[in-house]
């Protein structure tokens, strides 16, 4: 997994995706910077080390609900602080942890409804007034070269931007949201390969039928290296110094 393209830490995707997490979140000496569901905390070690340098000093905390996941963060950081634990029970912990915090793709995790709001309450008792909370998602509508079911099942998962970035402005944040693109250039067998180790959550509702079918979908529409944009949205949510009317 971690060698998968998107989660690569030596290549130029997520070392691109680590610049705009750095030039999103502002951070600045003094800050304590939350990554929320940040799994093995290999991108969470990398922007640690990175803002270190910036800044001199870094306060990360991983924060994750699978002890597997968390297990495993000493291999990328010796100094990274961690948190086994979900958001919510994480929030009701440490009202006011953080003057910043990044969710790296996973608010389509959050569920709907009661759910989803459960997570913006507590993502507010999380900040700091005038903390930053930022949102790296991507498109409904995304570039990748799925085959068709797979594309279905993406679109399920996934809100528009847009969508989420009403409900944190609705709960009283102050909502930005920031377009980024990078081209990506790789061999079809290497996508087809990914596919078929369900790389993404999207690949995981569906048969192994359905993904056999999918790869001869591949091989017979795809050219033998396939080109598309990187597509990610960055929502930026600010908690207000002053917190006005909210639904919170």
């Amino acid at each position: 997994y971690d060698q998968c393209v998107f989660y690569d830490s030596s290549g130029p995707l997520v070392h691109w995706q680590l610049e705009c997490c750095c030039k999103h979140l502002q951070t600045k000496p003094g800050h304590t910077v939350l990554d929320i569901g940040g799994g093995t905390g290999q991108f969470t070690a990398l922007l640690e080390s990175r803002l270190n340098k910036q800044l001199g000093h870094a306060s990360m905390v991983l924060v994750e609900p699978s002890k597997g996941m968390i297990d495993r963060a000493g291999e990328h950081s010796t100094t990274l602080q961690c948190a086994n634990a979900d958001l919510l029970s994480y929030a009701a912990s440490a009202p006011g942890a953080a003057e910043r915090i990044l969710l790296k793709e996973v608010v389509h995790h959050f569920g709907s409804g009661e759910d989803f709001q459960a997570a913006v309450d507590s993502l507010w008792t999380l900040l700091k007034p005038g903390g930053l909370l930022v949102i790296l998602t991507r498109p409904k509508e995304p570039e990748y070269p799925f085959f068709p079911r797979a594309l279905d099942s993406w679109k399920e998962g996934v809100e528009e931007p847009s969508v989420w970035a009403k409900t944190f402005e609705e709960a009283g944040f102050r909502v930005g949201v920031h377009k980024e693109a990078f081209s990506v250039t790789m061999d079809r067998a290497t996508w087809v390969q990914m596919t078929k180790d369900r790389f993404w959550s999207c690949f995981a509702p569906l048969e192994d039928s359905e993904i056999q079918e999918g790869v001869a979908w591949m091989h017979d529409n795809l050219p033998a290296t396939v080109t598309f944009d990187e597509v990610e949205h960055y929502i930026v949510a600010r908690k207000p110094e002053m917190p006005g009317p909210s639904t919170l």
